[in-house]
């Protein structure tokens, strides 16, 4: 559907089973919907959609007979990139971090880059989360005894002290099962 006017646009077929969650996430400049399944009888799965295209371009096999929650996530990640002119002006630290074959020893920089995660709740109490970068599990966070039916995320924005304004927003993680828990998404702890 169109938002804007309430018109129909497509539909996306690809599901052997119904359809049991749904979210939207934007990833490198385009837009996706990843969709998981309910109840297959050859396999589970969870399908990410082009939004653009209207096709399946990913397919993702969780470990549970059904998907009954998914949300997705970004984090922000520090990665070394080549090297840069301007190297100096990095804190002492950040200048005289190895660099990586390099052949002139010229010095590496630091770059931000935000990362898309997806979380999926399973049947049976755990909750996998996925790098959408890989398509792989990255962690299986466990602490439910039964379905994960809901999952949401918020950022809470930690101060570095009391003088000053600069914060880091970090990722939670909270779900609903038979208790509501809330994770870390940094170190991927349970905080309640």
């Amino acid at each position: 559907w169109d938002m804007s006017d309430n018109s129909f646009v497509t539909t996306l077929r690809g599901h052997d089973n119904c359809v049991t969650s749904l979210t939207a996430f934007e990833k490198d400049g385009c837009s996706y919907l990843a969709s998981g399944e309910g109840y297959n009888i050859t396999q589970n799965v969870i399908r990410i959609w082009d939004l653009e295209k209207a096709t399946c371009v990913h397919i993702l096999t969780p470990s549970s007979d059904f998907v009954p929650s998914l949300v997705s996530y970004t984090k922000k990640e520090i990665i070394l990139d080549g090297p840069k002119n301007k190297a100096n002006s990095l804190p002492y630290r950040q200048r005289h971090l190895p660099t990586l074959g390099t052949e002139h020893h010229q010095e590496p920089f630091l770059k931000h880059k935000q990362k898309v995660y997806l979380a999926s709740g399973t049947d049976f109490g755990s909750i996998e989360l996925w790098d959408l970068d890989t398509l792989n599990v990255i962690e299986t966070l466990r602490g439910h005894e039964s379905e994960v039916y809901a999952l949401e995320v918020y950022y809470h924005d930690h101060h570095i002290n009391h003088h000053t304004t600069t914060a880091k927003s970090t990722p939670h993680l909270i779900s609903a099962g038979d208790h509501i828990k809330i994770w870390s998404l940094e170190d991927y702890s349970l905080l309640t």
